[in-house]
């Protein structure tokens, strides 16, 4: 990712698995359409998760778009 990221994981961070490149977005794209909630409520959903990131330590956020 370029000369400044560590080699090594550091004890601060939260290692993240590889991801895979077999996604199927077009069954994604199917899924979300029938969920049945509105453009809306989908964009309040990413915003309240993006809103979670602290800058001071890098944690929060979509991530992704990983919401737990």
């Amino acid at each position: 990712m370029g000369p400044e990221v560590p080699e090594e994981d550091l004890i601060w961070q939260d290692p993240i698995p590889a991801g895979t490149t077999d996604y199927d977005v077009a069954s994604v794209k199917k899924k979300i359409q029938a969920c049945g909630l509105s453009i809306q409520e989908m964009v309040e959903t990413a915003w309240a998760s993006a809103s979670t990131y602290r800058g001071s330590d890098m944690r929060g956020g979509a991530n992704g778009a990983r919401i737990v």
